[in-house]
């Protein structure tokens, strides 16, 4: 109550009224200045009547500078008022989970999901979540209820192909990935992931021409993704294109220098080229990324 009161007598001093900092704080969020507009959000708190919304905004903004604590603070505070307050149950959810509490974000998420059952993302959250816990029955039943609310959800489609391939179910899957492609053929910014999956299940049943052709559309819809790169030189190297896949992989790991699996494919191809040297080199850098943060890339 001491830091509000500082905050309402600083604001007092410079003149600073609720709808000008509720103004500064909203412009500088949507600019993605995140950091200022939490900072005017604490502001307006003791300046304004109404905590529940300027504290949600907060915690939004603290999301988005990744401080979490901090987000879970505000999110508490604005649950005290509110318990069943479905947005901030949401983002709790999302942030417990960043912070390494499964069991409590998934409390929270169902929380929300029970309190606003037409909004799709408390269960599209919930089922990513299973299905990173390899609870693929239960990714399976959340997505499904994400595609009743939302028939053209291309992302639900995507991760239905994913939880379908967990199950090793592979004509689920690929109809899914096949859907997912379909609805997010106009989606703006592109959208990569689904083809970069097909390309990895290809890979997983042995037809690397259709690999490197899903691969390289991944790669030209987003050419900022190291995995797609990888992916890409992979299929070509199994398809002994050794040329051809050392510059996908060297991409790979010029976009991303911690891509462990792509420094060692990377050394593989380079091997084969004659270029020991080099190999050398990239198998190195293999071994020390993977001892020291091995990856998962989803």
């Amino acid at each position: 109550m001491k830091y509000w009161a500082a905050l309402a007598a600083a604001s007092i001093a410079f003149g600073d009224s609720c709808p000008d900092l509720i103004e500064s704080a909203r412009a500088a969020y949507a600019n993605r200045r995140y950091q200022q507009a939490a900072g005017q959000f604490e502001l307006a708190l003791p300046a304004c009547p109404g905590h529940v919304p300027i504290l949600l905004d907060l915690a939004k903004a603290r999301f988005l500078t990744q401080e979490f604590e901090r987000t879970l603070e505000a999110l508490g505070q604005l649950l005290a008022i509110e318990p069943r307050h479905a947005q901030a149950l949401k983002l709790q959810g999302d942030t417990l989970y960043l912070l390494g509490k499964p069991k409590e974000a998934e409390q929270a998420l169902l929380e929300a999901a029970a309190l606003d059952p037409a909004n799709p993302e408390p269960n599209y959250a919930l089922g990513r979540i299973y299905y990173q816990q390899s609870r693929f029955e239960d990714s399976i039943s959340r997505f499904r209820q994400v595609l009743e609310l939302d028939p053209a959800s291309y992302r639900a489609h995507d991760n239905l192909g994913l939880a379908y391939e967990g199950l090793n179910d592979i004509p689920q899957a690929v109809s899914h990935y096949e859907r997912a492609m379909e609805l997010s053929a106009k989606a703006v910014p592109p959208y990569d992931w689904v083809f970069g999956n097909m390309s990895n299940l290809m890979h997983k049943t042995g037809d690397y021409k259709k690999a490197f052709q899903f691969g390289a559309e991944a790669a030209h819809r987003n050419p900022d993704s190291a995995r797609n790169f990888f992916l890409t030189g992979k299929a070509l190297a199994k398809l002994e294109r050794w040329e051809l896949a050392a510059k996908w992989l060297g991409q790979s790991v010029t976009l991303d220098a911690q891509y462990a699996e792509a420094r060692y494919q990377y050394s593989q191809v380079l091997r084969k080229l004659g270029r020991a040297a080099e190999a050398d080199e990239q198998l190195a850098a293999f071994k020390e990324i993977n001892a020291r943060q091995p990856r998962n890339r989803r």
